[in-house]
């Protein structure tokens, strides 16, 4: 490939040449257009030259051979960095609307993010960023709103979505939710991110989110997926709050169970939100002979076993005794009379327990499920 910088020289040079007024914006944007030909660069250059318009200006590129208005995908880029999910549609809305095509938006935003990618990591004078004085500044401008992570991200995600535009009936919605995942991508975090977080401000996430349950995805690891479900901040306690209520009139089945609610957000206060998450997914059933049976959903094996592991059912055991002002037993079970089921979707291939293992025992996904105050409900493997 000829460099966009040559190809620019020559068709300066043929201009001066053929003494043709043109624009000198003109130039750069006509040869990135050439895509690393000198053939096509001079190919494009004599279309504009056959409209008979003089000078060439920028506004030719577009009218004639339907590149995309510069400052429009400028506006959207920077609608982007704003997070703004309503600006991001609009400014979208404006490109189709002048006929830009969304196979086209695509290209565009492709080059665009490219340049600000390198902008970001080697800055606007670099001589690996083609851009004139006036896109060098505006580069400037909007790459502040950008990490260099979230560009890398965008450029692959935009790729992968180039095939599926071109081959799709509904290529415009898948466009859009593209392009707001970008500009919401603070609701999006990965095992990075969150690692990131943790390390710089352990106690924030450690307090878990600000409001009610809310449902993420983490990837700890390239094609697998992790779901965790980090629960209400309200849930978390103060360290001996609760314990020294006395929230029980007597001792059986029943008020265990109208109290175990309470019981589980002490659990997590005094044993921590790792082992308050895993008996989220269980349930008193029985209370006999001093025994307490604590009964997990079809789909808990894993939690029940990690109950039953490292010691964990000892110090559960011991607080509960301590509640209910009594020595107890305590005993865990799979609910009977049910299949066990494991849910998959499609697409996703069924995991061996041993590679189900090496998963939640990555020390990235658990240190997530620290941080989060969330407990692993699903792994599934693409």
């Amino acid at each position: 490939n000829i460099s966009p910088a040559v190809i620019a020289g020559q068709l300066k040079t043929v201009l001066g040449r053929e003494k043709i007024k043109f624009e000198e914006d003109l130039i750069l944007p006509l040869a990135k257009m050439a895509n690393g030909s000198m053939r096509d660069g001079l190919s494009l250059l004599d279309r504009l030259i056959s409209t008979g318009a003089e000078p060439l200006t920028v506004q030719l590129l577009e009218q004639f051979l339907g590149r995309p208005n510069s400052e429009k995908i400028w506006n959207l880029i920077e609608q982007i960095g704003n997070s703004d999910a309503g600006g991001t549609l609009a400014a979208l809305e404006d490109l189709i609307c002048s006929g830009v095509g969304e196979v086209q938006v695509v290209d565009s935003l492709i080059d665009y993010m490219r340049d600000l990618m390198v902008v970001k990591s080697a800055g606007s004078k670099s001589e690996l960023v083609i851009l004139t004085e006036q896109q060098r500044q505006r580069a400037d401008e909007i790459v502040k709103k950008f990490d260099i992570a979230a560009l890398i991200y965008n450029i692959a995600t935009l790729e992968k979505l180039q095939w599926a535009i071109k081959n799709s009936d509904t290529s415009r919605a898948l466009l859009e939710a593209s392009l707001l995942r970008f500009a919401l991508s603070e609701h999006f975090l990965n095992v990075d991110g969150l690692l990131t977080q943790l390390k710089s401000a352990p106690a924030a996430l450690a307090n878990g989110p600000s409001t009610g349950t809310v449902k993420k995805k983490v990837t700890p690891a390239p094609d697998n997926r992790v779901e965790a479900i980090p629960h209400a901040a309200d849930d978390k306690p103060q360290a001996g709050t609760l314990k020294s209520q006395n929230i029980f009139g007597q001792t059986d089945i029943q008020s265990i169970k109208d109290n175990w609610q309470n019981l589980l957000k002490i659990i997590s206060a005094e044993l921590g939100p790792g082992t308050g998450g895993l008996l989220r997914t269980a349930a008193p059933s029985r209370f006999e002979d001093g025994v307490l049976t604590l009964e997990f959903g079809p789909a808990a094996q894993t939690q029940k076993k990690m109950c039953e592991s490292n010691g964990r059912a000892e110090q559960i055991r011991n607080l509960l005794g301590e509640q209910l002002s009594m020595p107890i037993g305590l005993k865990f079970e799979i609910a009977a009379g049910q299949e066990i089921q494991e849910s998959h979707s499609a697409g996703h291939q069924v995991i061996s327990s041993k590679r189900r293992n090496e998963l939640i025992c990555d020390p990235a996904v658990k240190t997530v499920l620290l941080g989060l105050d969330a407990t692993i409900v699903n792994v599934e493997e693409d």
